[in-house]
């Protein structure tokens, strides 16, 4: 480990390049640069790859129909969730201008 010259408290520190902790600061900082430009310049495609699964999922007569059954199963009780919400925000809101 290389020493600088004892600054004017006296102290000698190790230079910033041989502190375990910048190199790990400057190896990660490194790593994540790197690794966003390779995963920008790759996204697009792997974007379109995700979509075209996604779409092709959707298609499906079997998912369409589970997902037309769940929507239909769960509408009274998203409606009433809606409805507690929106009273519950009148209440506050009523409280609060008082």
């Amino acid at each position: 480990m290389t020493y600088r010259a004892a600054g004017p408290t006296g102290s000698v520190a190790p230079t910033m390049c041989e502190n375990p902790y910048m190199k790990f600061r400057t190896g990660l900082i490194t790593g994540l640069i790197i690794g966003f430009l390779l995963g920008a310049r790759a996204g697009r495609e792997r974007y379109d790859q995700i979509v075209a699964a996604y779409n092709k999922i959707r298609s499906n007569d079997v998912v369409r129909k589970t997902t037309d059954l769940a929507e239909k199963s769960t509408r009274k009780t998203r409606a009433g969730a809606g409805n507690t919400l929106v009273s519950t925000a009148d209440t506050i809101r009523q409280r609060a201008a008082r």
